[in-house]
């Protein structure tokens, strides 16, 4: 593929990955330097493309890779939720359970790897043919992993929402 082709297929790609970076990184504003960077590699890096996949997968693969990476470099500024929550006066700004509270939880202690395979599956529909393209794992071990992980995430949510009912029951 040429640069001249690739430059034409770029403004299909722009929205799409911004969409769905945006999901993944839970800013707009980061998701968009994430994909600047993505298609400034993904340019610089056209020769290596082999036509092996579509060329979307390939740079989805490049844009998670890059998402790791700076992940690494952000994750030094997050403050997690329940902290900045009690940091306002008065404490959090509510006591009533949400309603997805317990996944949202059991959601962030997924790690990058975890949490991606999830949004690729759940959130953009993904085959794992697909998946695997763009997380460089074979079909079996996506398949094996997303079982793991909803594995992990029934027994996370069952014990938040067994901790969150004790909370409830005490304050009754």
């Amino acid at each position: 593929m040429t640069r001249s082709e690739f430059a034409s297929a770029i403004p299909g790609f722009y929205d799409r990955l911004l969409e769905d970076l945006t999901r993944v990184c839970g800013s707009r504003d980061r998701a968009q330097d994430v994909v600047q960077e993505t298609l400034t590699s993904a340019w610089q890096n056209i020769c290596q493309y082999r036509g092996d996949s579509e060329l979307l997968i390939w740079v989805e693969k490049i844009a998670y890779n890059t998402y790791y990476d700076t992940q690494r470099k952000w994750h030094a500024d997050c403050v997690p939720l329940d902290a900045a929550a009690n940091q306002i006066p008065g404490g959090p700004l509510t006591d009533v359970p949400h309603e997805y509270e317990s996944l949202y939880k059991a959601m962030d202690r997924l790690n990058d790897g975890e949490r991606t395979l999830v949004h690729l599956h759940y959130y953009l529909d993904k085959s794992y043919e697909e998946m695997s393209a763009v997380t460089g794992r074979n079909v079996g071990s996506v398949r094996s992993g997303l079982y793991h992980i909803r594995m992990k995430l029934k027994r996370l949510i069952i014990r938040y929402d067994t901790i969150s009912q004790k909370k409830r029951e005490k304050r009754a």
